[in-house]
């Protein structure tokens, strides 16, 4: 319940005020965040499928907060970063969303919300690691 509360709170702040949707915001934070990077990466790191990712590139390239360009070594491979209107973007999402986990944890002590994020952290990590090598 708490996850979806939080995505209608957090996609409000994405879509209402800067028409992306979930999967745009996604393909966008994952390029500000690990990019310059290749495209086939961003599904990974996005938790996105690859035809979403697809859909998703191509819809921020047309409204500009995207460039597409072939990798330098590798010319097969495509590279994805934020242009300077993606940046901004980005970044007044994020400031927005800052706001709200603010209100969220204004009664916290600091200290707790630093153990907060970390265990966050470790855990985001552990589940990466068993999407790559999956438990049997």
């Amino acid at each position: 319940m708490l996850e979806l509360l939080l995505s209608r709170v957090v996609g409000a702040v994405y879509s209402d005020h800067f028409g992306l949707n979930t999967h745009q915001w996604r393909v966008l934070a994952a390029v500000a965040v690990w990019g310059p990077i290749e495209a086939v990466q961003v599904s990974r790191w996005a938790t996105v499928d690859k035809a979403a990712v697809s859909r998703a590139v191509r819809a921020l390239i047309s409204k500009d907060l995207l460039r597409r360009s072939l990798h330098d070594q590798d010319g097969r491979k495509i590279t994805l970063e934020l242009t300077p209107a993606g940046r901004r973007t980005f970044k007044a999402v994020v400031q927005r969303i800052q706001v709200i986990q603010d209100r969220l944890f204004k009664s916290y002590e600091r200290r707790k919300v630093q153990e907060f994020f970390t265990m966050l952290r470790t855990l985001e990590s552990r589940l990466r690691e068993i999407i790559i090598e999956p438990v049997r």
